[in-house]
């Protein structure tokens, strides 16, 4: 990054004055330069670096302050003045302005034609983009590596760590941490200065946060979504890939017995032995709907992104309860089979879905269900009976 402190070093002024009248940090960035007079308007960008002989002012205390006070509140970095006297005393109330601002105002000698400052300003700047984007690209390269040797996203988040020497988080689509070796506390305020999405045009993969002021740099932005961003969707399209993959299968089986199956009994249990799933034990079927606050313009969208967070966190919960469960999400409805022996009741299911409803209000704020429950019987379980009732009691429900 070119800053003020790098311009002053390396073109070499005859003399300078600075109106501030002690020594401050220069230490600021520079990404454009201008030669700017009266009247500014909105022609000057943040961090610019403007160049004036401040036309019509020099006998005007208004029309300077005027003049200091639009460029300072367009956020410019620096102020370089020139007269042809060499020599331009600043009012009482500008000088008030500058040193209460902390605004830098020079005067430089009337000699240096300000086309040779300009492009020497601009091959200053052009000079230190190419040496960051050669820094982001070997970054790139690195991250590259590190995922076709099939490395963790904990590898990629430590190789950022050290390259740009800040601690760095991942984030799901729901705030949760991805890289749990470091979940670093943060506020919302701060979370939102110093993270940017992990995106692919209308794909939100999670976010990226980190402990250093490097997303704050907007000069940066375009280099961090090449060289960083880009990368990083490879491991999060990857775990999606694998993740429904694995899950297909187990939905179209759970699909299979509750829509019904012309399979055999012999052949679907041994399916379901090889997905993992106990059909021997009794089961109630729950079917519920999910509702999704008004303030979502994309409701299917949103669902079919969380869905498999969604039955995640419910599958933990049954299994926190020591019930055998398996569940899947078919026509916008979650199918849910959970294990009802040793004397489950309706009052004990009621308990299951408040619990569920509870954990999952903490991720996901937005959600609600209406629900319908099948018989509560032991012995051998109807799957398919079991489920056309439990979506009828889900219809009524929500009539």
């Amino acid at each position: 990054m070119f800053t003020l402190k790098d311009f002053f070093q390396s073109y070499n002024f005859k003399w300078i004055k600075n109106y501030l009248p002690y020594e401050t940090d220069f230490d600021l960035p520079i990404y454009y330069v201008s030669v700017n007079e009266m009247p500014v308007e909105s022609f000057i960008r943040e961090n610019e670096l403007v160049i004036s002989t401040a036309m019509g002012c020099e006998k005007n205390e208004d029309l300077m302050f005027q003049l200091i006070k639009d460029i300072h509140e367009s956020k410019a970095t620096a102020l370089l003045l020139a007269n042809i006297n060499d020599s331009l005393i600043l009012p009482e109330k500008v000088m008030d302005y500058i040193i209460r601002n902390q605004f830098p105002v020079f005067l430089i000698p009337w000699e240096y034609r300000f086309a040779d400052i300009i492009e020497f300003v601009i091959d200053m700047i052009n000079s230190y983009k190419s040496e960051e984007s050669a820094k982001y690209e070997a970054v790139e390269k690195l991250l590259l590596d590190a995922y076709l040797k099939n490395s963790e996203l904990s590898d990629a988040v430590l190789i950022l760590e050290k390259e740009f020497d800040c601690h760095i988080t991942l984030y799901d689509i729901n705030l949760k941490p991805k890289n749990n070796k470091r979940d670093v506390s943060v506020d919302q305020k701060e979370f939102n200065s110093h993270s940017i999405e992990i995106r692919n045009e209308s794909h939100l993969y999670g976010y990226l946060f980190a402990t250093s002021d490097m997303f704050l740099d907007n000069s940066k932005f375009s280099l961090i979504q090449r060289y960083i961003i880009r990368p990083l969707i490879l491991w999060f399209s990857k775990e999606e890939i694998i993740r429904a993959s694995k899950q297909i299968e187990k939905d179209d089986f759970i699909w299979s017995i509750a829509k019904g199956t012309s399979e055999n009994i012999d052949k679907v249990n041994r399916k379901a032995s090889l997905l993992g799933f106990d059909l021997s034990v009794p089961y109630t079927c729950i079917v519920g709907k999910l509702h999704i606050a008004n303030t979502l313009k994309n409701e299917n969208d949103w669902i079919n992104y969380n869905i498999s967070s969604i039955k995640e966190e419910i599958l933990h919960l049954g299994y926190s309860h020591k019930k055998k469960i398996f569940l899947t999400y078919q026509q916008e409805l979650l199918i849910i089979y959970l294990e009802n022996i040793n004397n489950s009741s309706h009052s004990y299911i009621n308990m299951f879905l408040d619990d569920m409803e509870k954990i999952l209000s903490i991720t996901f704020p937005l959600l609600s269900f209406s629900w319908g429950i099948s018989e509560i019987l032991n012995g051998k379980t109807n799957f398919t009976q079991y489920y056309i009732h439990a979506k009828l009691a889900q219809e009524l429900c929500k009539k």
